[in-house]
């Protein structure tokens, strides 16, 4: 169920950021939209990286099911490795034309970062509560039967 839930809020974020990309660069719903016009590349570039982003804030919240995505943040270094990689890899894609032209994206305005930022702070936020009530309810269910 959590991965399941993990996996709609993922995908929600980044089709949600590529329809508000297509909103904020002009397109309005009903009229035609070109693949490889600027608007609809740069909406593809928003998914692409809000997709990279929530995965990566996802591969720390799986960690455990009950424990903070917190706990021993940099003891597992491959995770961190491969994080750290994936993320200098999405900004490079963006800011080198040979890769952008390669996987057919476009460079990201320092602001239309925000929305592939935001998506994967929300899926760690959104977990992470998820955690505190599992945690929490986990205790009171403890205590009550150790006063039994």
């Amino acid at each position: 169920t959590r991965t399941f839930f993990l996996g709609i809020l993922v995908g929600i974020s980044s089709i949600g950021g590529y329809i508000f990309s297509l909103y904020q660069n002009g397109w309005t719903a009903g009229f035609p939209l070109e693949e490889g016009s600027s608007i609809h590349q740069k909406a593809v570039t928003i998914a692409f990286v809000t997709l990279v982003l929530t995965q990566m804030a996802n591969a720390y919240n799986s960690r455990s099911s009950t424990a903070s995505a917190f706990k021993n943040f940099f003891k597992n270094f491959a995770l961190l490795g491969s994080v750290g990689l994936s993320i200098i890899f999405v900004i490079a894609a963006t800011k080198i034309p040979a890769i952008r032209n390669a996987i057919n994206i476009t460079d990201l305005e320092k602001t239309e970062w925000l929305i592939p930022i935001t998506a994967g702070l929300a899926v760690i936020l959104i977990e992470e509560t998820r955690k505190i009530f599992i945690r929490h309810k986990k205790q009171k269910w403890i205590s009550q039967i150790s006063r039994n």
